[in-house]
């Protein structure tokens, strides 16, 4: 009798039996072939084949949402906001870029809901739910850079979703989130090749976010995310954007494409950081790469304590604007770069990061 998957092995068989350069697999057979993977159905060998089949290059919005939906539906949930009101703001990439850039997301992260916070200590204008893992492929990750901040990273949902209402952020470490994803990460060290599951972390925050700043390291990735944003329930707006260079974030050494996602349309735009954003010189690519965790964190409070303006400073400005512009903070890039520079400088940003640490620590805010 043949054992294993029949859902692995029917995409299997889809994907080698093509004779052209398009994949056509439906959106329940993917999330019915991922579902079997992490429910011990499919035999390691077919869970491997299935990684390494799938093209990484001609991914479709089935195959991405079936894949995302399968590790969802797996998820520890997050409970629902008590304020649907406040914008919820993710700032995620793809990663893959092979740049090892600063954690601009992560520091971004905490300008975006220092502005939120604006001069008041007790209701937010804004929060943010940031999504995000240690490094697999870079230097330093999201969970990496705070942990060397000296944040918790592991708390309790409902302590999270306490410390999200009054501080305006929260850390939502995947591997918290997303037990199931230990099951293949024997065969993911194995393969050592990227697969799906190196680009499929910006579609599975468990807290709902309704806008969203989503980075892809490969420009083809743009319209494909662009249109799951579209399609997409809770999100009410969302920029997917890539750099010149082939960052999965704004650049501040060029010029980069935003897909903008609002109202069920697409508009693709080009920004400069000079022209949209007020930067004053385009940078080399070389001042804004990251190093260790123990690095990348001092750059931050050089920045946070107004001793450092340079490229790195650029770098978070340019995307913590563009994320207060996406969020309805600020009515255009410039006027979010300029709010992200004045949070920056009046201490809120700085304020907000001691204030998160201390709650993450204690559980209770």
């Amino acid at each position: 009798a043949t054992t294993g998957s029949v859902h692995v092995r029917e995409v299997l068989r889809l994907l080698l039996q093509r004779s052209d350069c398009e994949v056509h697999l439906s959106h329940s057979l993917v999330r019915d072939a991922f579902l079997d993977c992490f429910h011990d159905v499919a035999s390691p060998a077919q869970i491997g084949a299935l990684l390494a089949a799938l093209p990484m290059d001609r991914l479709t919005p089935e195959i991405l949402d079936g894949a995302a939906s399968a590790l969802a539906s797996l998820a520890q949930p997050f409970p629902a906001t008590t304020d649907t009101t406040v914008p919820l703001v993710d700032i995620v990439g793809t990663g893959g870029d092979g740049f090892d850039t600063f954690n601009v997301s992560t520091a971004s992260a905490f300008v975006i809901a220092a502005a939120g916070r604006g001069q008041a200590t007790d209701t937010p204008t804004v929060r943010v739910a940031k999504h995000g893992n240690r490094s697999s492929s870079g230097k330093c990750g999201s969970a990496d850079f705070l942990e060397e901040l000296g944040a918790t990273l592991t708390i309790p949902t409902s302590d999270g979703l306490q410390i999200l209402d009054k501080v305006g952020f929260l850390f939502i470490f995947a591997q918290q989130y997303h037990p199931a994803m230990k099951k293949l990460a024997a065969i993911r060290k194995e393969l050592g090749i990227r697969t799906i599951f190196n680009v499929l972390g910006p579609l599975i925050n468990p807290a709902p976010a309704s806008h969203v700043i989503l980075g892809v390291g490969s420009k083809t990735l743009g319209p494909l995310y662009a249109e799951l944003m579209r399609t997409h329930k809770v999100i009410k707006r969302a920029f997917v954007v890539h750099s010149d260079e082939g960052m999965d974030e704004l650049s501040p050494c060029g010029s980069s494409t935003i897909w903008m996602i609002e109202n069920n349309e697409i508009t693709e735009r080009r920004v400069c950081p000079v022209t949209d954003f007020g930067q004053a010189k385009l940078h080399p690519v070389s001042s804004i790469i990251g190093e260790s965790a123990q690095a990348n964190v001092l750059t931050f409070k050089r920045i946070l304590s107004g001793e450092e303006q340079g490229p790195v400073y650029d770098y978070l400005v340019l995307n913590a604007g563009c994320a207060l512009f996406c969020a309805g903070l600020a009515s255009s890039m410039l006027e979010g770069a300029q709010l992200a520079r004045s949070t920056i400088a009046s201490g809120r940003a700085s304020q907000l990061v001691d204030l998160y640490i201390s709650a993450s620590k204690t559980n209770q805010s």
